[in-house]
């Protein structure tokens, strides 16, 4: 939450006599970004919001995009539906039937497990399998870094936790944010920064 500047900013009150013909003059009339961006810390033209610092994250968790979940949804739909609606051969309905199924099935995955990753003091937990989880503790992580690569024409970057004997790759749709920033938070709640 902001925390606005203890002096006022709004200049002087529009209700006092002596300001109504200034304010009138100045109807309508807005304040210069310019004059406001020059303007003195703590002065009446400063207009800025002050942001209190942050205190370090002790649990943080990572969802897949949601928006995801319903273009799947809605994907199954189109692939089971179109082949009815157009009377189209066994074939085509077969066809629509199973992909549109598989749609579903990756679907049902974001709502049974929205929880990609999950972080806090003790260590990680992870997704294993369909819509299970895995506690890893601190000490049994190796390492958790940024992954990229260039992939199909274009950059693709993953946050890899490294567990010894198993890798768990992330990315900016199962983290819900970009994996660097991502990155910079789970490396806050282990205590590496």
């Amino acid at each position: 939450m902001a925390v606005r500047p203890s002096v006022p900013s709004n200049g002087p009150d529009p209700n006092d006599d002596r300001n109504r013909a200034e304010n009138k003059a100045n109807d309508g009339a807005e304040r210069d970004d310019a004059e406001r961006d020059d303007a003195e810390p703590w002065s009446r033209e400063w207009d800025a919001e002050i942001e209190p610092p942050r205190a370090p994250a002790t649990d943080v968790r990572f969802r897949c995009d949601q928006r995801f979940m319903w273009v799947k949804f809605i994907g199954a739909l189109i692939f089971i539906g179109t082949p009815i609606v157009a009377r189209a051969s066994a074939t085509g309905l077969i066809v629509g039937a199973i992909v549109g199924a598989g749609l579903i099935v990756y679907g049902a995955r974001d709502v049974l497990a929205p929880v990609r990753l999950a972080a806090d003091t003790d260590g990680v937990t992870v997704i294993a399998g369909f819509a299970g989880h895995r506690r890893l503790a601190w000490s049994e992580i190796d390492r958790v870094r940024l992954d990229e690569r260039s992939r199909y024409g274009g950059r693709q970057a993953l946050l890899e936790v490294d567990a010894g004997e198993s890798l768990h790759f992330f990315s900016r749709y199962d983290l819900g944010m970009p994996p660097a920033e991502a990155l910079e938070l789970v490396r806050e709640v282990r205590g590496e920064h």
